[in-house]
């Protein structure tokens, strides 16, 4: 549109026109998809959490992480507790302490010197691909 306004007319125009017929468009077309108060609600929210957890991990000192290991009849369960938020930890990852597999059924944030937790649950046989995670728990306090 915006080449023919220029080859016809010699006249280039703005994008602020293009954009705001694209809106009435959408809107025209999907009425009952569009809850932009929601959107909002939903995107100042995350905001405000991603800001409390930052100011939290701020004033929290730096210190190695808990491993605490709990068995239950035949399931073995472990927990890591860390003082920063580890990246690519989300649910239902695999991942590898030293040599054993487990998968992250869970992770929460409670208060304390070590706000975030991990909770995984032991599997049976070792899982191959790329999407594992490693980690050492060398540096860990182990709680039993």
């Amino acid at each position: 549109m915006r080449l023919c306004g220029a080859a016809f007319t010699e006249n280039v125009l703005g994008t602020l026109p293009l954009y705001l017929l694209e809106r009435i468009v959408f809107l025209a077309r999907n009425r009952k998809e569009v809850k932009p108060r929601e959107v909002v609600a939903r995107n100042v929210k995350s905001i405000v959490e991603s800001a409390r957890e930052r100011l939290m991990v701020a004033r929290l000192p730096e210190v190695p992480d808990e491993l605490h290991y709990t068995r239950s009849g035949t399931e073995e369960m472990l927990e890591i507790s860390a003082s920063k938020r580890k990246e690519d930890w989300v649910s239902p990852k695999i991942v590898r302490v030293d040599e054993v597999y487990y998968r992250l059924e869970e992770s929460t944030v409670e208060p304390g010197a070590r706000p975030f937790r991990y909770h995984l649950r032991r599997l049976e046989a070792g899982v191959t691909g790329r999407n594992v995670v490693l980690y050492k728990s060398d540096d860990a306090l182990v709680r039993e």
